[in-house]
C-alpha cells in the first residue's frame, strides 16, 4: 500500500503560498539551506514588543519546505516567540515521532506526520522552523545585548 505523502493542502500552500513575499521593513532577516537538497529560504520578520507581527519567506525550495514555511507562518503570526517555540516542540515531537497525538495547535502542519518517517522529507519540513528558532534566538540575543548596554549608561 503506497502512503500519500502529498495531499491537497500541501500542494495548495505550494501553489498558492500566502506569505511567499519579500516585506518592506523586517525586524530580522535570517537566510537557511539544506545542502542536501538545495533548498533555501530566507525568513523576514518583523515584531512589536513580544508580538510577531509579520513573518513573510522568500526562496526557492520543493514542495515540502515552501508548504511548511507558508503553513508555519499561518500559525506564528500575531503570536508570541514563546508560542512558536511551543509550536515548533510539537512539530518536531510530531516528526521524531515523539508524538503522536494532541496535534491540533499545529492545525494543517499535522499533514507532514506523513512524511515524518522520510528522513529527507523531514529536513525539508523542519528547515523554516529551525530557522524561525534561530532567529528568535538572535532576537532574544539583541534584545539582551541592548539591556545591558542600558545598565551600564546608568
Amino acid at each position: 500500500m503506497e502512503m500519500k505523502i502529498y495531499n491537497d493542502i500541501i500542494i495548495d500552500h505550494h501553489l498558492h503560498p500566502r506569505h511567499l513575499h519579500e516585506p518592506e521593513h523586517a525586524t530580522l532577516s535570517l537566510m537557511g539551506s539544506d545542502a542536501v537538497c538545495g533548498d533555501m529560504l530566507t525568513l523576514h520578520l518583523s515584531v512589536d514588543g513580544n508580538r510577531i507581527t509579520d513573518v513573510s519567506f522568500t526562496g526557492v525550495g520543493c514542495a515540502f519546505s515552501q508548504a511548511s514555511a507558508d503553513m508555519m507562518l499561518d500559525l506564528v503570526i500575531g503570536g508570541t516567540p514563546q508560542r512558536a517555540k511551543y509550536l515548533y516542540g510539537i512539530l518536531s515531537g510530531m516528526m521524531d515521532g515523539t508524538i503522536t497525538d494532541g496535534l491540533d495547535d499545529i492545525g494543517n502542519a499535522a499533514v507532514f506526520g506523513a512524511a515524518a518517517d522520510i528522513s529527507s522529507r523531514k529536513r525539508c519540513v523542519m528547515l523554516c522552523w529551525d530557522t524561525l528558532m534561530d532567529m528568535l534566538d538572535t532576537l532574544n540575543e539583541r534584545r539582551e545585548t541592548l539591556r545591558n548596554e542600558d545598565l551600564y549608561k546608568s
